[in-house]
């Protein structure tokens, strides 16, 4: 995701922070942060939300360059929810969706119960099955 690395550069940069800064902002060190610049890895969804907040704009925006005028609230319901709310909304099972994403249901759950964090790159895709941005995905709310 090197597109994401130049987007978290000319934020940082618009925002005159310095990698070791940007890395402190999520508890990282200068070099991980520099891996995220580099495309070399990608930083956690709670380190999106981070940035996102801290450079007033979406996760959207940081992730796939789409601009998005709303303004999120601080607060948010946890992924897990979210991601509940989302399923039973579009009348999936677990099963279901864990199809859909082409991964064992077990796996699924995991998320669901809050064991863990999917990838940037699956929540994109349950992003764009329930038709809804990455910032509506991980529970940010709308002001």
């Amino acid at each position: 995701m090197k597109e994401l690395g130049m987007r978290l550069k000319n934020l940082r940069e618009m925002h005159g922070l310095t990698q070791s800064a940007a890395g402190a902002l999520i508890g990282e060190p200068v070099g991980n942060y520099q891996n995220y610049e580099y495309g070399d890895s990608n930083p956690s969804i709670e380190q999106l939300i981070i940035f996102a907040k801290q450079f007033h704009t979406s996760i959207e925006y940081i992730t796939r360059g789409k601009e998005n005028a709303t303004v999120y609230l601080i607060e948010g319901i946890s992924f897990k929810e979210r991601l509940k709310e989302l399923r039973k909304k579009h009348n999936l099972t677990q099963q279901q969706l864990a199809a859909m994403l082409n991964m064992k249901p077990q796996n699924y759950q995991k998320y669901e119960y809050g064991i863990t964090v999917p990838t940037i790159g699956r929540i994109m895709q349950l992003a764009d099955i329930f038709g809804v941005t990455m910032d509506d995905m991980v529970g940010r709310i709308k002001k």
